[in-house]
Formats: C-alpha cells, sequence, structure tokens
C-alpha cells in the first residue's frame, strides 16, 4: 500500500491532463491553419483581378494607339472583329499602308491581333467578349473589352477617336 501512495503523490500530469491540452493545441492548429488556407484564396483572387486588368488595359492601349490612326472610311467592325487599314507613317512598325484586325475568333478566350502578312498575335488571354462598336460618323469607335479568369471578371470600355492619315 506505501508504494501505490508514493506511486500516486508524484509531481507530474495525468494521461487525461496530456489528452485535453492535446486536444485544445489541436484546436489552435487547425484555426491558424485555416486562416492561412483564407488569406492564401484572398491573395489569389486579388492577383487574378490584377492580372487581367492589366491584359485588358494593355490590350485596350494596344488597340486605341493603333486604331486612332486608320484612314477615313476604311474601318469596319463585327459582332467581335474590328479592321482598319493605318497610314503609314505615323507608327514606329508600320511604315505603309497596313492592314490591321483586331478579333475574337470564335468565341476564344483570347483576343487576336493581326498585322499585313504577319500571322495573328494572341494579344489579351480570358477574353469572354469583344465588342466594338462604330459611330454613324464613322470618326468614333466604341470599344468594349470584358475578360474572365475564375470569379474574377473584368469589364474596360474606351472611346477611340480615329485621327486618320492627317
Amino acid at each position: 500500500m506505501g508504494l501505490l501512495k508514493k506511486v500516486l503523490k508524484q509531481p507530474g500530469f495525468t494521461l487525461l491532463e496530456i489528452m485535453v491540452s492535446m486536444l485544445v493545441m489541436l484546436i489552435i492548429i487547425l484555426g491558424i491553419t485555416s486562416f492561412y488556407g483564407i488569406e492564401y484564396n484572398f491573395r489569389k483572387t486579388i492577383q487574378d483581378d490584377t492580372a487581367i486588368a492589366r491584359e485588358a488595359r494593355i490590350a485596350m492601349d494596344h488597340m486605341v494607339s493603333t486604331l486612332r490612326w486608320a484612314k477615313d472610311g476604311t474601318v469596319t467592325v463585327a459582332a467581335n472583329k474590328v479592321t482598319a487599314t493605318i497610314a503609314g507613317g505615323h507608327l514606329p512598325y508600320i511604315t505603309a499602308d497596313t492592314k490591321v484586325t483586331y478579333e475574337q475568333k470564335n468565341k476564344s478566350e483570347y483576343l487576336e491581333y493581326t498585322m499585313g502578312a504577319v500571322g495573328a498575335i494572341k494579344i489579351a488571354r480570358y477574353v469572354s467578349s469583344f465588342s466594338p462598336e462604330l459611330a454613324a460618323n464613322s470618326r468614333d469607335l466604341k470599344l468594349r473589352l470584358t475578360m474572365q479568369k475564375g470569379n474574377s471578371q473584368f469589364y474596360l470600355r474606351t472611346f477611340v477617336h480615329i485621327i486618320g492619315d492627317y
């Protein structure tokens, strides 16, 4: 009997105390882990938003800087396509009158740019819709571009006043 009392009076933790402390630590670790998961998803969404906004702006800037030099009467517009003849000498990469096309083919997720005999170049990804619209005066062009990547969506529209070959 003296040995049992001696064993019971030894300092230390019981099995139940150790199990309860492990359960508390597990709950704390799961809480921290779920916080990192939420933060990762939030950061990924922000990165997707930024990426499609950047691509949309780059594509729109390219279209605006090129199409503003279209020759009078050469701009044609379809549902998801705009074609124009650019006057030579106004842009560093166009020395002679050159036909250019911006098109979203077959509702693909790419916006393609074609210049003269050069093949199509994909200038934007994640395009969900591209719709150009030419005003009645044939000098003002409205461009709408919607892009989507995952849950992120970006809508951009702009007006191009066609300067022409002045």
